[in-house]
């Protein structure tokens, strides 16, 4: 028996359907598009884009995998980009991940499937990027058992067109009925905040109450609900408690520390950063000075280096710096060297063998210049890791681009956001879980503590994306959806 998430399938499709042209990272993709923006230097939007590449990104990730393609985006300014960002990737032999799945959706329908059986189950109308994959598998099975969840009450439509599409390709579907007659005892609740009709007479829901903590700042919430979860857990011997987060953050380092001080053993699916190693920090600080090359970067570099680094020459451009009143350090070297003092010609010699960067070369040339540095400050590793990823891109992006747009690329592929999990807080089984609202969602719970209840925290603030509004998500979903074969209702 093998568990398949998506991109393990998707693997596993391409490998053996033989797919030629590789995936391309969202930092080479962010990397096109912003190098390709940077040639329509007449038009603001894509100006803009070429700033900060992101957002039409995300945008695009949505509108593609929902199998429309960017000129449905209907902003006909940019269109010239899009063509030509197309056209970069078909030059590099990359596609988007929304383009493999397709082309998997497209190849099974017609191959001879290779999988025994399969059961597709966790998925809910809010996977509809998975569409395309989760069809190209099941196509590419000889039996297959797809489990679907009812619809949920704040997203029934879009999960009954879920449930509505699955049923159009493969049949109706089969409810299984209810065994289970566990109560639901906050649904009266839960009514009442939908419809906002209260019903403050029916006081005997099964003796249940909802408990409110308010702490006047984060030590006092986190104190607040490890006592809660500690009060459940000796009110009920089998208790499964949830403690739900907005996502990682201070309130649940907060409480996953209190828990351990306490020696309860529970299962923390958040986790936390890793913290930086020093050679790390040292990368980030000389990143720090490639993008914004003045004093104040420089010698929080230089404290990574001791050879290099004493406090005669911090004196040395701290006094050049009140005297030229400019922290670039180009500036800086250029009053040093013309000094007759030696040792202001040894820090002019120290702030020159900083390989500073041009402010436009080719992709390769700033690669390479970058990999020569790298390899002159006993870096070879890293300067391998960005050799082996300009592979992809040296053959596309030939024309010169902006530092800020590599930088931005270079600082993408190495600076570290690595989520860890101590091993004592790695208890599947265990009586406490820590997650995010989102993953607790179709599962069982004797006792939930919902916390970070607060303004713009959790509910989260509506993200409205700059290139994908309200009107044109509803115009594309009302030429999506149709009436399916079953009849009216059935979408």
């Amino acid at each position: 028996v093998k568990f398949w998430t998506p991109g393990e399938a998707r693997d596993h499709l391409l490998d053996r359907l033989g797919f030629d042209p590789d995936i391309a990272p969202q930092d080479a993709l962010h990397l096109i598009l912003s190098a390709n923006a940077e040639s329509f230097t007449d038009v603001p939007i894509i100006q803009a884009v070429a700033r900060e590449p992101g957002s039409l990104m995300r945008c695009l990730d949505r509108v593609l995998s929902a199998g429309w393609t960017g000129q449905d985006l209907g902003i006909e300014s940019l269109n010239p980009l899009l063509s030509s960002f197309e056209a970069a990737l078909k030059k590099a032999n990359l596609v988007t991940t929304q383009a493999a799945d397709k082309y998997l959706y497209e190849q099974t329908a017609s191959s001879t499937p290779w999988i025994g059986r399969l059961l597709v189950a966790g998925f809910d109308g809010s996977h509809w990027n998975r569409w395309p994959l989760l069809n190209a598998v099941v196509a590419s099975s000889k039996q297959a058992d797809i489990c679907l969840f009812q619809p949920r009450y704040k997203s029934e439509q879009v999960d009954q067109v879920w449930i509505g599409s699955w049923e159009e390709k493969y049949g109706s579907a089969r409810p299984i009925e209810e065994t289970d007659d566990r109560a639901s005892p906050f649904a009266w609740l839960a009514a009442e905040m939908e419809t906002q009709i209260a019903d403050r007479s029916a006081q005997d829901r099964d003796g249940q109450a909802t408990i409110l903590h308010v702490g006047f700042n984060l030590q006092e919430e986190a104190d607040a609900v490890v006592a809660q979860s500690l009060q459940f857990l000796s009110q009920a011997k089998n208790a499964r408690i949830g403690i739900l987060f907005s996502g990682y953050g201070a309130l649940s380092r907060e409480v996953a520390a209190r828990l351990k001080q306490q020696a309860i053993e529970f299962n923390d699916t958040l986790g936390y950063h890793r913290p930086l190693t020093e050679d790390e920090e040292r990368w980030e600080a000389w990143l720090n000075v490639l993008t914004e090359p003045d004093l104040d970067h420089f010698l929080r570099y230089v404290r990574f280096r001791p050879e290099i680094y004493h406090s005669r020459i911090h004196r040395i451009l701290d006094k050049a710096y009140t005297d030229v009143g400019v922290g670039d350090l180009k500036v800086l070297a250029a009053y040093l060297v013309a000094s007759p003092d030696a040792e202001s010609q040894s820090a002019a010699r120290v702030l020159r063998e900083i390989n500073l960067l041009p402010d436009k070369a080719t992709f390769s040339e700033f690669a390479a210049s970058t990999c020569n540095a790298l390899c002159d400050m006993d870096w070879a590793a890293r300067a391998e890791q960005i050799d082996r990823r300009a592979t992809l891109l040296r053959r596309t992006l030939v024309h010169p681009i902006s530092r800020s747009t590599y930088l931005r690329w270079l600082r993408e592929i190495t600076s570290p956001v690595e989520k860890i999990r101590d091993e004592q807080t790695v208890h599947p089984y265990a009586r406490i879980h820590l997650l995010a609202y989102s993953q607790a969602e179709w599962q069982t719970w004797s006792h939930l503590v919902l916390t970070g209840l607060n303004e713009n925290d959790w509910p989260p603030a509506h993200e409205t994306l700059p290139f994908l509004g309200e009107k044109t998500i509803a115009a594309l979903n009302a030429r999506a959806v149709r009436q399916g074969s079953q009849g009216e209702g059935h979408l």
